[in-house]
């Protein structure tokens, strides 16, 4: 994970905003602390704590537009608080 290339790359995209940059961050710190896996399983509340986001549908809006935009691919369970993600790489 380059943070250089992540950090050039959001300041070109005007979709990004500070929320979607603090969701981001806190997933890459899970996936850190999991061991930097490919693939890895997220639970919604520590994320959503983490990244100080209180409202599910802010949560679920930007993973949305972190998936639609290019720099995670996301997969929601069904309903459930956990899902899959990987980061996706940046040029």
């Amino acid at each position: 994970m380059n943070l250089a290339v992540f950090y050039e790359t959001i300041a070109e995209d005007p979709r990004i905003t500070i929320t979607h940059i603090s969701l981001y961050f806190a997933l890459l710190n899970e996936w850190q602390v999991n061991g930097e896996p490919m693939l890895f399983e997220l639970d919604r509340q520590s994320i959503m704590k983490a990244a100080k986001i209180n409202s599910r549908t802010t949560y679920d809006k930007t993973m949305h537009g972190l998936h639609d935009f290019g720099y995670i691919q996301y997969e929601p369970f069904c309903g459930c608080g956990k899902s899959r993600m990987v980061f996706r790489r940046l040029e």
